[in-house]
Parts: structure tokens; sequence; C-alpha cells
């Protein structure tokens, strides 16, 4: 079989790429062990790249044992030892796996766009890997609140360090019980990316969502709309996204003038009722709220219309990711979109760049922008906060059956 040079639509380094195509040459047994590869200036021609480029290629498959050279000036050899130790040297069925390890139960949109995000870089760039999917989705279900259970992430985890993969893109559960086993896959050399939130405590690659300017930003507008008293309601769950979101809240408000009050910070992801009780009993409650996430959101905007408080003629609500952009239905909800599709692509495009150049480099941590969109469930507050969060005198004992 003979391999095909078309290396016009680059996603890495040409020298990396000039090194996975002569790899790919070699394990299809188009150059033999012991065997010359052709000259620089024949590949040079052939591969539409300078010589600079086809020398570098060398030298980093000199340095992965693949090719040997007597010297300068000399042509390199396809290593003897690819031979011996039955090529080795080539990745197996299981280390052409890229193991994608995240919840992705019915109608989580933010995984399925961050899967689909992993798959389209993989299919771009032409990358002989299969992508596998480790649905944690199960932890979810057995808990009451947003917090994972970090046990079904221990068992995927130590079956990737049993069997081997080309790589892994996590959405860890931030518990500590998975630390050990995410160290030894890294001693192992898998490349490990995470996405969404990371842990001060492993030192790996991460793709995310720049959750503090994002969160400044829905804050800020909330306070150009007029409000002053903002609530934000937040997951049990302590992550990094999660705190970024808070420190953005707490910079929207000191860089208007506004008085950070902690008793307007709430966690109380479900249900959304407790949080709506407990702002109601304020002398001054809230006028508008920041919701951690868009469901928590659509939870207070459900709730509130059942305690008769209306969004968003007297409580405005804003949340975070835009799940409404994927429905068939134009969107109510004013929030921020994060961007899952990128999230997922970049994260596949630094497993692929670890796969290419495996020599150490400092890891990366990538923030994307998001956007935010403003709809029908922010508007500006009445006259005074009372007036505006007006629950009925007896629905706090009788509640709504």
């Amino acid at each position: 079989m003979v391999i095909a040079s078309d290396l016009s639509k680059r996603r890495l380094p040409a020298y990396l790429e000039v090194s996975q195509n002569l790899r790919e040459r070699i394990e299809a047994g188009q150059y033999a062990p012991g065997e010359w590869l052709p000259a620089e200036r024949d590949l040079a021609v052939e591969m539409k790249v300078s010589r600079p480029v086809i020398q570098a290629a060398f030298k980093h498959l000199r340095e992965e044992g693949v090719l040997t050279q007597q010297g300068p000036g000399h042509r390199p050899r396809v290593s003897d030892q690819i031979g011996a130790m039955g090529n080795q040297g080539s990745p197996g069925p299981k280390s052409q796996t890229i193991v994608a390890i995240m919840s992705n139960g019915p109608g989580l949109v933010c995984g399925h766009n961050i899967l689909h995000g992993i798959n389209t870089a993989l299919r771009e760039t032409e990358a002989p890997y299969q992508l596998v999917i480790y649905d944690t989705d199960e932890a979810y279900k057995q808990r009451n609140d947003d917090a994972t259970d970090p046990s079904w992430e221990r068992k995927y985890l130590e079956q990737v360090e049993r069997d081997g993969a080309a790589g892994v893109i996590l959405f860890h559960s931030a518990g500590k019980e998975t630390t050990p086993v995410i160290a030894r896959i890294q001693q192992q050399g898998i490349p490990l990316v995470m996405i969404d939130r990371y842990s001060d405590d492993i030192d790996c690659d991460f793709v995310g969502t720049d959750n503090r300017s994002a969160a400044k930003a829905a804050v800020e507008h909330l306070i150009e709309l007029g409000h002053r008293r903002i609530g934000y309601v937040l997951a049990s769950e302590r992550v990094t996204s999660v705190e970024e979101r808070l420190a953005g809240y707490r910079s929207a408000l000191e860089a208007n003038g506004i008085r950070y009050a902690p008793e307007l910070v709430m966690s109380a992801c479900s249900p959304a009722r407790p949080a709506l009780e407990y702002f109601s009993k304020m002398e001054k409650p809230p006028t508008a709220i920041f919701a951690v996430h868009d469901f928590v959101a659509f939870e207070l905007i459900h709730e509130a219309e059942k305690m008769g408080i209306r969004t968003p003629e007297d409580l405005s609500i804003v949340g975070f990711d835009d799940i409404e952009s994927y429905g068939p239905r134009a969107g109510i909800l004013t929030t921020v979109r994060q961007p899952f599709l990128e999230i997922g692509r970049r994260a596949a495009e630094l497993v692929l760049s670890r796969q290419s150049a495996p020599a150490p480099r400092a890891n990366r941590h990538i923030f994307l922008p998001a956007t935010l969109i403003i709809r029908s469930s922010s508007a500006a507050p009445r006259s005074t906060a009372k007036d505006n969060f007006v629950v009925p005198a007896d629905f706090l004992t009788k509640g709504d059956g």
C-alpha cells in the first residue's frame, strides 16, 4: 500500500505532518526495517515542503527511534528495531483511540456539542484515531444536586490505565479521588486535556470558557438596565468554572460601585424554590438573579411563575450556556452562549499536537470568549425592590399543593 503525501490541508506544523506521513508509510511496509528513505530533495518535491522541513521531520523520527542515521550527509534508514519488536514503534489498536470521559446524558447539549467538536477536529485533520466516549451521566442521575460522583470517572480512567489510549479528554469531577490514577496515566505518556474545569492538583492542558469575563458581562447587562440588588444562584459543585463565574459576578458589582453582599449569593441548584423563598423574605429582595447555568435559570423562572412572580416584570433572570439555541423555538432566556463546539475542537487539537510532538513542553490553558445573548427574561426593574418581588402572604405557609 502506498501512502499519499498530499499535505495541502495541513493543520499541524509541516514537519509534524511529514513525520506522521513517513511513519504511516513505515507502518504500511512501504519502507522496510533497515531500508534507506528517499533523498531529502525528492521528499521535499513530492510533499511540497522545504528541505529544512524534511530535515526537522527526520530529526523528530530519530528521536522517537523510528529512524537511524550514521551522521551528517548520510540518508536516514528505518530502524532495525521496528521489525525486531514486531513493529512495536507503531501504535496498536488501543493507542489509536482517543477517549472522552464526560457526562453526555439526554438533554445535555453541552456534552453533545463538545463531542461533535472533538469528532469534527479528528475528521478535518484526517487523524488515524477513533473516538470512544465514556459517559459519566449515571453519576449525575444518582445525586440530588449538581455535584458529580467521581466513582464512574475513576472506573473509566482505570480502564484507560489498563488498556492505553492515544489521549484522554476529561470533564473532571473535581474530586481528589481520581488524582492518583490521572497521574499514573500521565506517567505512561498519554496526553490528557481537561475541559470546562481544571484542577490545581493536576498539571495538564485545559480548554474552557473565559467564565470570569462572561459572567461579568452578564451581570453588567443587568446593572446597565438599572438593577442594583442582583442575586447569584450557584451550584453546590465547587469547581473552577463555578468559582470563576462567582468572581465575575463580584467583579461586575465592584467595577460599578455596588457593594458585594454575600447574603445575595445562594447555593441551591435543585429545587430552585428555596432560593426564591429565601430572597423573598429579605427587606430588600433582589430585582434580578444571575444563575450559574441555564437549567437553574429555567427552574427559577418556573418556580417564580408558580409563586406569582413574573419574569421579567417582577424579576429579571439571566442564565449561562444558551441551551435554547439548540432547540426548535425562539429562546426567551437572556444568557451567555458558551462555545461548546470550539471547546471540543481545541481539546482534540491539543491531544493531536501532543501525539505528533511528544517532547515535553509547557502545558497550555486556553480560555475561549463567550457571547452575551439578550432575550426577554431581562428588563429594567420597577421603582422599588419590594414592588418587584411580591409573594402572596399565605404562599410561604401553604405552598402550591
